[in-house]
This record gives C-alpha cells, sequence and structure tokens, in this order.
C-alpha cells in the first residue's frame, strides 16, 4: 500500500538490482538537503555479494551529480551486520530514535555520512 501512495520525483532514486532477470535487491532515496535513504533491501541469498555496495554507491554518483553533498538513512538498531557495512562504508552513528515500523515501534539508529564523495570512495576501495 505504502508504495502506490509514495510520490517519486525525477531528482529521487529508485534503484534496482538484478542479475539474469532475478531481482537481488532495491533502493530508494528521497532528494532533500541531505539525501534521505529510505529503503535499502537485499535478499537474503544474495548478501555479501556487494549488492548493497553497488546501490549505495549508484544512490551517491546519482546525489553527487544533482550537487548534494550528505546522505543519511535509520537502520534497525539490532541489524548488526547492515549497521557495520555502513560504519564500514564511512557512515556515521547520529544517535537512536524509535520509529513506527508498520505498526511496531522499533529502535532505529541513524547514520549520516556528511561525504557522499567519501562514500563512493569506500564502496569503490572496498
Amino acid at each position: 500500500d505504502r508504495w502506490e501512495e509514495q510520490r517519486i520525483l525525477p531528482e529521487d532514486a529508485v534503484l534496482v538490482a538484478e542479475r539474469d532477470g532475478e531481482i537481488l535487491g532495491f533502493s530508494a532515496t528521497w532528494d532533500g538537503t541531505s539525501a534521505y535513504i529510505d529503503n535499502l533491501h537485499v535478499r537474503s541469498e544474495a548478501r555479501s555479494q556487494g549488492v548493497g555496495r553497488h546501490l549505495l554507491a549508484e544512490t551517491a554518483r546519482h546525489f553527487l551529480h544533482l550537487g548534494r553533498r550528505e546522505a543519511y538513512l535509520h537502520v534497525v538498531a539490532t541489524n548488526h551486520r547492515a549497521r557495520a557495512l555502513y560504519i564500514a562504508l564511512g557512515g556515521s552513528p547520529a544517535g537512536i530514535e524509535d520509529k513506527n515500523l508498520y505498526g511496531t515501534i522499533v529502535p532505529n539508529e541513524r547514520i549520516e555520512w556528511p561525504d557522499l564523495a567519501r562514500l563512493l570512495e569506500r564502496v569503490e576501495i572496498g
């Protein structure tokens, strides 16, 4: 239901990673002073294959092209694997916030990238 109502502007970035016609993951990032990475999901069987890194790299390229320099996201606080990836890619923890996740309040950690060029650099060397 959420996606049916989601307004997607040309400046936003909704990306799909696929291989041989199979969807491996997707991301959705909304434009703003800081780009907001609202969704980044990789199928469990496709994890640790660089899919998330690739989606983040393409997101960074898109927003750098638009002249944006910063991005942030929220990760479920108990999702240690995703959090470790974001920190390894230069993200900085910026506090825990309770978020409504489809009717359930869940602690989420805000991760910020003050410099998207650094995120892109980290993805490309890693």
